[in-house]
C-alpha cells in the first residue's frame, strides 16, 4: 500500500509538474527513442529503433517502455557526474517495486548506473559495461 501510494505521487506530481514547472535536466529532459542498442564484449547490435524502445526523462524520473511489452517501468534517478543513477525502480500500471535488473530488456545496466557518454539537444549515448545505447530526441 505504500508502494502504491508513493507512486500515485510520483505520478501525479510528474503529472501536475509537466503543466506547471520547467524541467530541471537540460538536455537531458524529454523524450529519447532507442536508435541503436550495441553490445559491447562482441560489437553486436541488440535493438534498433524498429524494436520501439523509449525512455522519457522529466524532473526526476526516468519512464521505459517497449512498444511490444504491455509494462511500462518508472524510475527515480539522479545524475552525479557522467553518471545516470537509478533510485527506485517501479512497474506500472500497478506500480509494483522492481529492481534495475527488471530493465535488462531496455538496455539499462542492471547495476543502475549509466555513464553518459555524449549529450546533445538531439542525440543521447548511454553506455554500462555490457551496452552502448545511442538515443535520438523526438
Amino acid at each position: 500500500m505504500k508502494h502504491l501510494l508513493l507512486s500515485f505521487l510520483l505520478l501525479f506530481a510528474l503529472a501536475f509538474s509537466a503543466c506547471t514547472k520547467e524541467d530541471n535536466n537540460g538536455d537531458l529532459g524529454g523524450n529519447w527513442q532507442l536508435l541503436c542498442w550495441q553490445s559491447l564484449p562482441d560489437g553486436t547490435t541488440t535493438a534498433t529503433n524498429a524494436d520501439g524502445i523509449y525512455y522519457t526523462i522529466h524532473r526526476s524520473t526516468l519512464r521505459l517502455r517497449r512498444l511490444d511489452l504491455a509494462d511500462t517501468y518508472l524510475a527515480s534517478f539522479a545524475v552525479r557526474g557522467d553518471s545516470l543513477i537509478l533510485d527506485r525502480v517501479f512497474l506500472s500500471p500497478f506500480d509494483e517495486p522492481a529492481t534495475p535488473a527488471d530493465l535488462a530488456p531496455f538496455g539499462f545496466a542492471p547495476t543502475g548506473r549509466m555513464c553518459i557518454v555524449s549529450l546533445s539537444s538531439d542525440r543521447l549515448v548511454l553506455q554500462s559495461d555490457a551496452a552502448r545505447l545511442t538515443f535520438r530526441k523526438y
